[in-house]
């Protein structure tokens, strides 16, 4: 059996997302950067609804739209 470490002093955290839920909401997104202190970034409209396109140090989670 692997040793266990504690992670408590750590510091960090993670968002668990059930996907069999998701609706496409974007809170997580949301939540992730309030979590984080991150700054909002400009957005501007992407036929494909996926805002921000990809992770950037701003950015720690995306959301990916498929129809």
């Amino acid at each position: 059996m692997a040793a266990r470490r504690d992670l408590s002093s750590a510091g960090g955290y993670a968002v668990l997302v059930n996907l069999d839920r998701c609706v496409g909401c974007k809170a997580c997104q949301v939540a992730c950067k309030d979590w984080n202190a991150r700054r909002a970034i400009e957005t501007y409209f992407s036929p494909t609804f996926t805002y921000p396109q990809d992770l950037a140090s701003e950015s720690w989670k995306v959301v990916f739209f498929y129809e």
